[in-house]
């Protein structure tokens, strides 16, 4: 006898040979048990993940000499013949090959006759969204009335390219992907079947190549088989499906760890020069970066799911301590934007080298609640240990906003970035009264130890008030006051605040956030049109004055080029 493939050897002859539809199975079955049956079944799914094979046997569950029934004998004529592929009641046709009018027509016309032998005359139509427009309108009214003789089962793996008219006509079973746990267990059976030595490493491996597809796994392992023999290494794995192997990744990571930029491009041009695809390299990385995220989230609870992925979890512990949560979630970033930028580019690998080096410079990256802090008590040092890797200290390319050089220009500051404590509730230089201004420093302190991105929000209105025991936020409506009030005013933030509020005021006291324009709020508008019309240098120098600013200046080594003023850019005259 010929050899026959694994995936022809071992495709599923019984509902319960199925893997990883049990949902499906279970409907169908129950249909069969209880006689209920439908004329007309769509099965959509991606390539190798059983339509066809589900097809089949509910084909033999229907003209089976016991049948209809759940559990085909698979010894009658019947289900010999529609194993074999020689029924001639039961006709498989190839949408592709099929899909003009004519062929539909005579579809049509031959369901008229009754079944040869069986019980039923069943049509499975493999790929059918490949009819045309005008076969899939000569189908419909034979698809919702056939005769009582006759089945029709159809196949796509682009459902989305089905006729609503066609699918209100059907019964549709949507196939998942198949999980890596089934198909590493379905192959295991099969490696143990045919008596082929292989580890559960070599398994996974080819597991994660199928991507959720169990015929893809099926003829993968065959083509392994025959490289390998009954023992198969996973180098020999490895060296089949061209992939890249796990030691390489493990330098890249470590190298990006260590923030050592020269070794990632050296590790890279190893890379290119033995062959590698440098887009498979990337993906291999994003996979590790993303095994690490879910380690360092939970590692008791989320190993399981790294090791379908093939990973060493010890190996990955190790390297847990060398990362924060904010730099891998970073890297993941930058990683991510790098494998699509290199599908299109004509230097992939130029692509590959620079966000590789960003990744390696993440550890450098600042806090931007703690920065927040060391702004807000006035003390402290950016090389201060306590400060470490960052959140959000870096602009949408990943770059950081904060290297060793790079001087940031400091715009839009707000009343309360600019001003000192003692003046926290003025605005455009109009003091309060000084009880008031204690009264804005401590609430604004209390908001501070409860949420530090409230207290950021607060610092970007445009100006506080206290009157009659009511704390008020203005927003100008210049600004993007609808998004500013949903930060500030959410359940939470409005506790919060509210909280402060009453521990300050008293109990009586009140917040709310008001929208005003700039000129009805106690600014004269002939002085607000003269701001508007000259740049004000006096309040340049006046805010280079304050201590805050220049502590900021200071530790950035920077200057004051422009501010904002209620929707006004005031620049410093060269």
């Amino acid at each position: 006898m010929s050899y026959l493939v694994i995936a022809r050897k071992y495709r599923p002859i019984e509902f319960n040979d199925i893997v990883g539809q049990r949902s499906i199975v279970q409907s169908l079955t129950n249909t069969l048990r209880e006689k209920k049956y439908g004329h007309a079944y769509l099965f959509s799914g991606t390539r190798g993940v059983g339509k066809t094979s589900m097809a089949r046997i509910l084909a033999r569950a229907l003209n089976c000499v016991e049948g209809p029934t759940p559990t085909p004998c698979n010894q009658c004529d019947s289900c010999r013949d529609i194993l074999s592929g020689s029924s001639i009641d039961v006709f498989e046709i190839d949408g592709a090959s099929n899909r003009r009018v004519e062929e539909t027509q005579q579809i049509i016309e031959n369901i008229l006759y009754a079944p040869a032998r069986d019980r039923y005359k069943i049509y499975i139509i493999d790929e059918v969204h490949m009819l045309s427009n005008h076969a899939f309108n000569a189908l419909l009214k034979t698809l919702e009335e056939p005769p009582a003789h006759v089945i029709f089962m159809m196949a796509t793996t682009e459902y989305h390219k089905i006729p609503q008219t066609i699918l209100s006509r059907t019964q549709h079973f949507h196939f998942s992907n198949i999980s890596q746990e089934d198909i590493a267990n379905n192959l295991k059976k099969i490696c143990e079947a045919e008596k082929i030595e292989i580890s559960e490493n070599a398994i996974y491996m080819v597991t994660r190549e199928a991507q959720g597809s169990i015929r893809d796994a099926q003829s993968l392992l065959d083509q392994v088989i025959g490289f390998s023999g009954n023992k198969i290494l996973d180098q020999d794995v490895e060296t089949i499906l061209g992939s890249i192997s796990t030691e390489i990744i493990d330098r890249i990571t470590l190298a990006i760890a260590a923030n050592n930029s020269a070794d990632v491009i050296t590790l890279i041009s190893e890379a290119y020069e033995s062959g590698y695809d440098l887009l498979q390299l990337i993906r291999k990385l994003i996979e590790r970066i993303r095994n690490l995220i879910l380690l360092k989230v939970d590692f008791n609870k989320l190993s399981e799911q790294v090791k379908l992925f093939s990973e060493n979890v010890e190996s990955l512990g190790a390297m847990l301590e060398k990362f924060s949560i904010e730099q891998l979630l970073l890297i993941f970033d930058i990683l991510s934007n790098a494998e699509y930028q290199m599908k299109y580019s004509q230097f992939p690998r130029f692509v590959l080298e620079t966000n590789l080096i960003k990744t390696a410079i993440t550890d450098n990256l600042v806090n931007i609640n703690d920065l927040a802090n060391l702004l807000e008590s006035g003390s402290g040092s950016l090389s201060n240990p306590q400060i470490h890797r960052a959140s959000g200290g870096y602009n949408q390319s990943g770059v950081s906003t904060m290297d060793s050089g790079h001087t940031p220009r400091i715009t839009g500051l707000t009343p309360y970035s600019v001003m000192s404590k003692a003046e926290s509730a003025t605005y455009n230089g109009k003091t309060g009264k000084t009880d008031e201004n204690i009264q804005v420093k401590q609430i604004l302190n209390m908001i501070l130890k409860e949420s530090k991105a409230l207290h950021i929000y607060i610092l970007g209105v445009d100006r506080i008030k206290i009157n009659d025991n009511k704390f008020t936020l203005y927003l100008s409506h210049q600004a993007a006051v609808q998004t500013r009030k949903m930060l500030i005013e959410n359940t939470i933030n409005r506790d919060i605040i509210n909280k402060a509020c009453k521990a300050i005021l008293g109990a009586e006291a009140a917040y709310e956030v008001v929208e005003y324009i700039p000129e009805d709020l106690d600014l004269a508008a002939e002085k607000m049109e003269q701001e508007v019309q000259s740049p004000d240098q006096d309040k340049m120098q006046e805010i280079m004055k304050d201590p805050v600013v220049k502590k900021l200046a200071e530790k950035f080594g920077g200057k004051i080029t422009e501010y904002k003023k209620e929707g006004q850019i005031y620049t410093e005259e060269e």
